[in-house]
C-alpha cells in the first residue's frame, strides 16, 4: 500500500515537472496564428494551474517574511509588512524582510510596483527608519491608500 502511494506521488511530481518544462505558447487572432515562443518561466495567463501556482507562491512568501519577526497581511497580490519598532534591531528586521521580498520576487521573475510602496509611521514617538526596496528608498508618507481606503499616520478619518 505504501509503495503504491509513493509511486502515485512520483507520477504526479513528474507530470507537474513536465508541465513546466520545454513549454511553448502561440496566440491565435481570428485565423492567424503567431510563431511559437518558448516560455522560460511561469504559466500562460488563464491556464488552469495559475491559481494553484499563485497559492504556492503566496504561502511560501508569508512563511519567508515571518521568519524576520514581522507581521504580514495579504489580500490577493497586496502585501503589508509591519512591525512595532522599539529599537534599531527592529528596523533591521524590517529591512531584512523587505530584502527577502525583493529576492523572492526576482527569483520568481515577478515585478514589484515600487511606486505603490511606502512607509506609514503610526504612533506618537515614531522613529523613521530609511527603508529600501531593492535600490529604491521608500518614501515616508502621512497618508496611504490601502485597498481603496485612505489611512493616515494618526489613524483619523480623512475627507480626502
Amino acid at each position: 500500500m505504501v509503495m503504491l502511494l509513493v509511486s502515485c506521488r512520483e507520477i504526479r511530481r513528474k507530470k507537474i515537472k513536465n508541465f513546466f518544462s520545454c513549454r511553448t505558447h502561440q496566440t491565435k487572432v481570428g485565423t492567424a496564428l503567431s510563431d511559437a515562443a518558448v516560455l522560460c518561466s511561469g504559466v500562460v495567463q488563464g491556464s488552469g494551474i495559475v491559481p494553484l501556482m499563485f497559492l504556492v507562491y503566496i504561502n511560501e512568501l508569508i512563511y519567508l517574511l515571518e521568519q524576520h519577526n514581522v507581521k504580514v497581511k495579504m489580500f490577493a497580490d497586496d502585501v503589508k509588512i509591519y512591525l512595532k519598532i522599539i529599537n534599531d534591531v527592529d528596523s533591521v528586521h524590517l529591512q531584512l524582510a523587505l530584502t527577502s521580498l525583493v529576492e523572492r520576487a526576482n527569483e520568481w521573475q515577478l515585478a514589484i510596483s515600487i511606486e505603490k510602496c511606502c512607509v506609514l509611521n503610526i504612533g506618537k514617538e515614531v522613529p523613521t527608519p530609511h527603508l529600501k526596496l531593492g535600490y529604491c528608498t521608500l518614501p515616508v508618507v502621512p497618508l496611504a491608500r490601502d485597498l481603496g481606503v485612505l489611512v493616515s499616520n494618526n489613524l483619523c478619518p480623512s475627507a480626502t
